[in-house]
């Protein structure tokens, strides 16, 4: 992530609060093995977000969400066309 303009930067709590989520959430969504983590900026032992970059994660996810779920109906279809009998 650059820190090119940044713009709100929140804390684990604040971004918690923000998104309606526990802040174990937060942390949760930040370890290695999470496959999508939340872009934080790092600062020694500590953690800070900026809020837009945030906002850019979500819409990805929104983004992947929506393309998958366009995907299963899109093959749901076919294969109820296949099968002769239309949704």
């Amino acid at each position: 992530m650059c820190a090119k303009n940044l713009g709100e930067i929140l804390t684990p709590e604040e971004l918690a609060d923000r998104l309606k989520v526990s802040v174990s959430w937060i942390y949760e969504k930040r370890r290695p093995r999470c496959a999508n983590p939340i872009p934080a900026l790092p600062m020694g032992r500590l953690m800070r977000f900026d809020w837009e970059t945030v906002v850019e994660w979500l819409n990805g996810l929104a983004a992947a969400d929506a393309n998958k779920l366009q995907q299963r109906k899109t093959s749901t279809t076919l294969t109820c066309k296949k099968k002769g009998t239309v949704i």
